[in-house]
């Protein structure tokens, strides 16, 4: 906020969790982009990985969750930097596919088949909960 008026967001702002707010518990410090504005105001938000400060593509950790719906009033701005954000979310659109739906790791060839093996490829992560399902009883 500057000169005591509330700067308001939209899509394309980065954006941070407020500590009053009830998403703090979930998402906390790490920073958000906007992504969507329901017809209500709220945001469906894109939830950065702990301690990213440049969006770079193509690799693990710069997203770690999505959200919705987040109110305006339990955000606080961050930047409007909308060249940059704006780029950045319409890449991770058209390759949302290309990372791994069980730890979200960049993964390009997801749900593609090894042609050298006829069975699918593996997520590369080594922690990915897909490649060690005796550590999780749910899968």
């Amino acid at each position: 906020m500057t000169s005591g008026k509330k700067q308001r967001l939209t899509i394309g702002c980065r954006a941070r969790i407020l500590k009053e707010s009830s998403w703090y518990e979930d998402i906390g410090e790490q920073e958000i982009l906007l992504k969507e504005r329901s017809s209500g105001g709220d945001f469906a938000v894109i939830v950065l990985g702990k301690g990213v400060k440049e969006l770079e593509k193509e690799k693990t950790g710069i997203v770690e969750n999505e959200v919705a719906w987040v109110s305006e009033r339990d955000m606080k701005l961050i930047n409007r930097d909308f060249d940059t954000n704006l780029d950045f979310m319409d890449w991770y659109v058209e390759h949302e596919d290309d990372f791994c739906s069980d730890c979200l790791g960049w993964f390009p060839n997801n749900g593609r088949e090894d042609p050298e093996t006829g069975e699918d490829f593996k997520c590369p992560s080594k922690e990915c909960p897909s490649n060690n399902p005796e550590d999780y009883d749910w899968l």
